[in-house]
């Protein structure tokens, strides 16, 4: 796609909806969690090296990830891991990278690429960025978005409401009519069924100096702190203490949802995507034929609906018995177990979970169980009733 592509890896987020697996200091970004045992951001890397050159992938993390982030990509330049003082949400993150990138090459254009997302048709994928960054060519005051197509009316996600063709795109190509928040079930379900309506993955595909003009004009402050900051990678203390004090703003609603749409197109893309940020939506992407979805040692009868997820540092089996829709995951000496439908809620329940243990065992809004446990794991219940949970002798017995 040319010399001026550089692709961005925002890999700074915790993720924490997939707590246990991801956790404080195991952000899921570094999981692994299909079969070919890439972790996410390897194989966002993958994608990326297809889509520039590798020394112009870059990767925006935090301090606390930097030796992950070095480990599971060492073909990447040392300088090309992009250090924030904090995560101040996607806004400060691409501004960061923008503004470093364009004191290396003031013509590039950046492709920005979440890095704790799925697709399981990475070749679709490029051809739509590849599209975008022609696209964007020619048209370089303007923004490009990847939409994704809906598979299922989700409330998870944000919405781009499409509006006409262009037709000197390569894939099927629009302008954007209008950006709607993660909606209700019902809202969901019409756009699901409405062909002008496609996921926001966020995905941005942009020349560095449009993206400078657009904070400049819509995030002056981000603007100050970054002019301070474009030359030192790590950033001074000074600029670190500023970049510190920034608001948490998304670049959807700091900069993109406030341009003119005369200014956005948006390509389109169907290559099985999914942001696995919960255990619902890895269980839609993963599940088997049996309708669960297993990682790890893991035996199962009788069970269907259920997540089985074992990254246990311990060596430790999962024996689960007749279970309908429930998640098990064993990790980071936790065995979590939950309804797998309230798996988003996971994040906002954890702190009640800390709060409420008694000899090991947590439990919110959890009736009927039984637990007999033989081991050192912490035991944490959540939405579920009438379970027992064996733990003894390196097998973990739910029933």
């Amino acid at each position: 796609m040319g010399k001026s592509v550089y692709p961005v890896i925002l890999g700074g987020g915790s993720g924490t909806r997939l707590w246990p697996a991801s956790r404080e200091g195991r952000a899921k970004q570094f999981l692994s969690v299909t079969d070919n045992d890439r972790t996410l951001l390897q194989e966002t890397c993958e994608r990326a090296k297809c889509i520039g050159r590798v020394d112009h992938v870059h990767v925006v993390t935090v301090s606390d990830f930097c030796d992950k982030v070095r480990e599971q990509l060492p073909e990447l330049p040392e300088e090309n891991i992009l250090v924030e003082p904090a995560t101040r949400n996607t806004m400060a993150a691409i501004g960061f990278a923008t503004q470093m990138i364009y004191g290396k090459d003031p013509d590039a254009i950046i492709v920005i690429l979440p890095a704790d997302h799925v697709i399981q048709f990475p070749l679709d994928f490029i051809r739509a960025v590849e599209s975008a960054v022609s696209l964007i060519r020619k048209r370089q005051e303007s923004i490009a978005l990847i939409g994704i197509e809906t598979t299922s009316p989700s409330t998870q996600y944000g919405y781009i409401k499409i509006g006409r063709g262009l037709h000197d795109a390569s894939v099927p190509t629009f302008e954007v009519n209008h950006f709607i928040e993660k909606p209700c079930l019902s809202k969901a379900e019409e756009y699901h069924e409405d062909w002008q309506y496609y996921w926001n993955g966020g995905y941005f595909v942009f020349f560095a100096d449009t993206m400078r003009a657009c904070i400049e004009e819509y995030a002056p402050r981000l603007h100050a702190v970054l002019k301070r900051v474009s030359c030192s990678n790590p950033i001074k203390l000074d600029a670190a203490r500023d970049f510190e004090q920034l608001d948490k703003i998304p670049v959807d609603k700091g900069i993109i949802e406030k341009l003119d749409f005369m200014h956005l197109f948006c390509v389109t893309a169907r290559c099985g995507w999914a942001d696995v940020g919960s255990w619902t939506t890895m269980w839609k992407s993963f599940a088997d034929d049996e309708s669960n979805l297993r990682r790890g040692k893991v035996m199962s009868d009788h069970c269907h609906g259920c997540v089985l997820w074992n990254d246990s540092e311990v060596d430790v089996q999962i024996v689960a018995i007749a279970l309908s829709n429930i998640a098990v995951v064993v990790s980071g000496g936790i065995v979590a177990i939950f309804d797998r439908e309230k798996s988003a809620d996971i994040k906002e329940v954890l702190e009640k979970l800390r709060m409420c243990e008694v000899d090991g065992t947590s439990a919110v809004e959890s009736y009927g169980w039984v637990i007999e446990n033989y081991s050192d794991f912490h035991v944490a219940l959540y939405g579920v009733e009438d379970v027992r949970v064996v733990i003894r002798d390196n097998v973990v017995l739910i029933s």
